[in-house]
């Protein structure tokens, strides 16, 4: 949901360096998932696995970093652009829809 508001953000004002910025944080999610994938099949007390989880943990770590330095900012800045939903909305239903989903996947 954040993302998503971001990028439409960026395509409204025309912010190519917040849209790359926007894209970066999707394909550092999707890395961290697959490292996430990769991790669980390994023997935790391999090199491998040693390896993938210190990768794991500098993409973390300067993912939160980026957010919590120029995202955020971004986001507050642009708030009141973003319609008559709060983001806090839209994550709620999303996070229900989720939850629904999964709990139908486990019945």
């Amino acid at each position: 949901v954040f993302y998503n508001a971001l990028h439409d953000l960026s395509i409204e004002f025309q912010d190519d360096d917040l849209r790359c910025d926007v894209v970066e944080s999707f394909e550092e999610h999707h890395l961290m998932e697959q490292l996430l994938r990769e991790l669980s099949l390994l023997d935790s007390s391999g090199c491998a696995w040693m390896a993938k989880m210190k990768m794991l943990s500098e993409t973390l770590e300067r993912h939160i970093h980026r957010e919590e330095q120029d995202l955020f900012h971004e986001a507050q800045q642009g708030a009141e652009t973003l319609g008559g939903r709060s983001l806090a909305e839209e994550f709620l239903e999303e996070k229900e829809l989720w939850m629904s989903d999964s709990r139908a996947a486990f019945h």
